[in-house]
């Protein structure tokens, strides 16, 4: 709802513009003036959307808020109560793909040093802020990286869960996106197990008001049912849901997590894209299953 009343605002006087538009009289020459102010405003306002959007880019890129991304990594994996070489791994990975010179590289892996001993990430938070106040999805790109750090060993710890909702309340990020984005990742993961062989019902995840629990390039019928249900989980249906159902929140999943979203983020490209092909995957499992769609 957030987004969308966000996403109004800014499209408000070209909403407007078009309306007006539709029932104007171009034979008058004050209502025609007005409408052409109107139109040279709504350029106006979109090119200062894009300066804003190019401002915010170069923020991102700026090495001292990326050190302060890096420092909330290691925030949060240190909830899991150990730092394992996987941790490491994803690390040097998004390191890797930034880059950058030798320098900045030792400042971003102090940064992740400094974070995973840090008791209070608010100064780091701050920074973070800064770009989040004024685009929510670098809130949820960030967010992506850290619920994938959390969930390397397929568990998300209490201490895990409670560091990320500490850093959404210091950025004023929603607490059940937040929760949202945790089950997405849970049952991607599960997905993914289910696929290889390895499916299992035990994975538990726990928040401070109720308890979720997972009962449960590919394309072809299923191997197996567990298979079929954890790809109907990635979604949120069950077997009795219509496939037109299915396609729409498909289509709500696969956008949020669409790769060209961070096109500009080339430490974000490799896990977008990942996501978006289990969810891909997914898709043709039930595609190809379900008794409603056109094979």
């Amino acid at each position: 709802m957030k987004a969308l009343l966000y996403f109004i605002w800014d499209k408000l006087f070209t909403i407007l513009a078009f309306i007006w538009w539709l029932y104007i009289d171009f034979s008058n020459f004050i209502t025609s003036g007005l409408f052409l102010f109107f139109v040279v405003l709504c350029f106006a306002r979109a090119i200062d959307a894009s300066r804003r959007n190019a401002r915010l880019l170069k923020f991102v890129s700026n090495i001292e808020y990326r050190k302060a991304c890096f420092y909330l990594y290691g925030y949060v994996a240190r909830g899991s109560g150990v730092i394992t070489k996987e941790h490491i791994a994803v690390m040097q990975s998004l390191i890797n793909s930034l880059n950058l010179n030798p320098t900045d590289n030792e400042s971003l892996k102090q940064s992740f040093n400094e974070g995973k001993n840090s008791s209070n990430p608010k100064e780091a938070c701050d920074v973070l802020y800064q770009t989040t106040k004024l685009n929510e999805s670098f809130a949820i790109e960030f967010f992506v990286v850290c619920i994938n750090l959390a969930l390397l060993d397929n568990e998300i710890e209490q201490e895990e869960y409670d560091r990320l909702h500490i850093i959404a309340n210091f950025i004023k990020f929603s607490n059940n996106t937040l929760d949202r984005m945790i089950r997405e990742k849970i049952v991607l993961n599960n997905f993914k197990r289910a696929r290889s062989g390895n499916y299992s019902n035990n994975n538990n995840y726990q928040d401070n008001s109720y308890q979720y629990q997972q009962n449960n390039s590919y394309s072809g019928y299923a191997r197996n049912d567990s298979e079929y249900e954890a790809a109907l989980k990635v979604f949120g249906v069950d077997k009795n849901t219509s496939f037109e159902d299915i396609r729409k929140a498909y289509k709500k999943l696969a956008a949020r997590y669409h790769p060209d979203k961070v096109q500009n983020r080339p430490d974000l490209k490799q896990q977008y894209l990942e996501k978006f092909q289990e969810i891909q995957n997914a898709y043709d499992i039930i595609k190809a299953n379900h008794p409603d769609a056109k094979k």
